[in-house]
C-alpha cells in the first residue's frame, strides 16, 4: 500500500518537472474477484480493510495540491463481489432492494447501501458468505457455465499468481499454455504481427507550425461522396465517424489527425441523417498528411469499407477551398409507402399541388418540433425548396444549414397537413447538391 502512495508522489514529482502547475489523478479501487478466472477462489476484503489500506495509501501520498486520489467506494466495491460470485438466492435480496427504492446505484449520487443492507436482511443473506476464499474441491455456483477455460488450467494459473510466476503468451510464442480453449485436433497457431508501416509513429504527431497542415506545410483534403444503405442505414451519426476513420486507416492512407490528449483523424461530414434513413449522397471531407492520388482512393478504399457503404465520386480539394461545412446542402428526398405502391388514398397530386401552393404563398410556416421533453418552432419556409409527388411516391427537397433543417417526414407532414408515421413510409435521400450559404 505505501509502494503504491510512493509511486504516486513519483508521479507528481515528474509532473512538476514539466510544469509547476501540472498535477496528477490517481484511481484506486480494491480488487473484485471474478468467475471463470484464477481468482474466482479468492478472498475478497472487505469495506472496513478497504478503509485501513486506503487510509495507508493517503498516508504514503500525505498532504501535495498537485495529487488528487480517487477512491472506488468501498460499498460498492462489497455490492460488485457479492454479485459477481453469487448465486440464485441473491435474486430475492435483488427483488427486496428493488422494492426499497434501489434503482440507479451505478451512479454515486443514487447508491443506496442501507436499502442493500436492509435487503440482505430480509433476504436472510450474510454478504461476507460470498466474499470468503472459497475450497477448489467444492463447486461453484457457475460450474454450469462452460466458458472453454480448463478449471486444471485456472487452479496452475492460481498457483503460479501465488509465486508470481508468469504465463507465457501463446499467440506470441508458440507455447501452448494448454488453457483448453483450444480442441485436441487443432493445431496451435502462432500469432504473426503484421509488417509495420514506416510513418507509424508520426501518425499522431501535429506538423511544426500549423497542426492542420501536412509534413509539406500543405492541406491534402479529399471530398468523397458516398452512399449509406441496406443495414448501414442504421447506422448513428457517431458510429458513421468512427466508421471512417477506421476505414481509411484499414485502406494505409496517412490521415490527419488533431492535437490534444485524444488525437482524431481530422474528418469532416455533410450533416448526420435520422437513424434509418438511407442515402445515395453523403459527404466527407478527409485531410491527408501526404498526397494521395484519388485514383488509388478509389482502387484501395472500397474493399475496406462495410457492407451497404459505396464510394460514389471522390474529388481533391484545392488549398483555399471553401470546405463541406462552408455550404448548405440541397438535399432531394424520396417518400415511399411501405409496403411499396400503395401509397394512402387522401395523398393525391391535386391534394400536393395545392399544399404546396399554399405553402409557397404563405409569409411563414411553422413547426412545432419535439426533442424528448422540449419543444421548440422553427420556420419551414425558408428550408423546404421543392415539393411534388411522382408515380408512387413524395419528392421533398431541403435546405440543410448550420443547426438548420428538418426531418423529410416532419416537413411533408406538415405541408400537407398529415401525419406521415415512420412505421409507414421509407425516406432515401436521392442526390444532395452544396449550395452557397444563405445570409440570415
Amino acid at each position: 500500500m505505501r509502494a503504491i502512495g510512493q509511486l504516486i508522489r513519483k508521479a507528481a514529482a515528474v509532473a512538476r518537472r514539466h510544469g509547476k502547475r501540472n498535477s496528477v489523478t490517481a484511481s484506486v479501487s480494491s480488487f473484485v474477484p471474478k468467475p471463470h478466472t484464477p481468482f474466482q477462489w479468492e478472498r475478497q476484503i472487505g469495506k472496513e480493510e478497504t478503509r485501513e489500506r486506503v487510509a495507508m495509501i493517503r498516508s504514503a501520498v500525505g498532504r501535495d495540491r498537485n495529487v488528487d486520489v480517487k477512491f472506488h467506494s468501498p460499498e460498492v466495491s462489497e455490492l460488485e463481489g457479492v454479485f459477481s460470485r453469487g448465486d440464485g438466492r441473491l435474486a430475492a435480496a435483488l427483488l427486496h432492494a428493488y422494492r426499497r427504492g434501489a434503482r440507479f446505484d451505478a451512479w454515486t449520487e443514487e447508491f443506496r447501501p442501507d436499502a442493500w443492507g436492509e435487503a440482505f436482511r430480509e433476504a436472510g443473506i450474510d454478504p461476507a458468505e460470498y466474499r470468503r476464499e472459497r475450497d477448489p474441491s467444492v463447486p461453484l455456483p457457475w460450474d454450469m457455465v462452460d466458458a472453454g477455460i480448463d478449471r486444471k488450467f485456472l487452479l496452475s494459473e492460481r498457483e503460479k499468481m501465488r509465486t508470481g510466476e508468469t504465463t507465457p503468451d501463446c499467440r506470441t510464442d508458440g507455447m501452448c499454455g494448454g488453457c483448453g480453449v483450444c480442441s485436441p485436433r487443432l493445431a496451435n497457431i502462432t500469432y504473426s504481427p503484421g509488417p509495420v508501416r514506416e510513418d507509424r509513429g508520426e501518425e499522431h504527431l501535429p506538423a511544426p507550425g500549423d497542426s492542420r497542415r501536412g509534413t509539406d506545410g500543405l492541406r491534402h483534403v479529399v471530398r468523397i461522396r458516398y452512399a449509406k444503405e441496406g443495414p448501414a442505414r442504421y447506422l448513428s451519426g457517431l458510429e458513421i465517424q468512427s466508421l471512417w476513420g477506421r476505414s481509411l486507416r484499414r485502406a494505409g492512407f496517412p490521415v490527419a489527425y488533431s492535437q490534444g490528449f485524444n488525437p482524431a483523424p481530422r474528418l469532416s461530414f455533410s450533416h448526420a441523417l435520422p437513424v434509418g434513413t438511407e442515402s445515395l449522397a453523403e459527404f466527407v471531407e478527409a485531410e491527408f498528411r501526404l498526397p494521395v492520388s484519388l485514383a488509388e482512393i478509389e482502387r484501395k478504399l472500397p474493399s475496406c469499407l462495410p457492407r451497404g457503404i459505396s464510394l460514389r465520386e471522390v474529388r481533391q480539394v484545392p488549398p483555399g477551398a471553401l470546405r463541406v461545412s462552408d455550404f448548405d446542402l440541397s438535399c432531394r428526398y424520396a417518400i415511399l409507402p411501405v409496403p411499396p405502391h400503395r401509397m394512402p388514398e387522401e395523398i393525391t397530386p391535386d391534394r400536393v399541388e395545392s399544399a404546396w401552393r399554399t405553402f409557397r404563398a404563405s409569409g411563414r410556416f411553422p413547426l412545432t418540433v419535439e426533442k424528448g421533453e422540449r419543444r421548440s418552432e422553427i420556420d419551414l419556409k425558408p428550408l423546404v425548396d421543392n415539393f411534388l409527388v411522382n408515380g408512387e411516391g413524395l419528392f421533398i427537397t431541403i435546405i440543410h444549414g448550420t443547426g438548420k433543417g428538418s426531418r423529410p417526414l416532419d416537413a411533408a407532414g406538415a405541408i400537407l397537413g398529415i401525419s406521415l408515421p415512420t412505421r409507414l413510409y421509407s425516406v432515401t435521400k436521392v442526390s444532395a447538391d452544396l449550395v452557397p450559404r444563405r445570409k440570415e
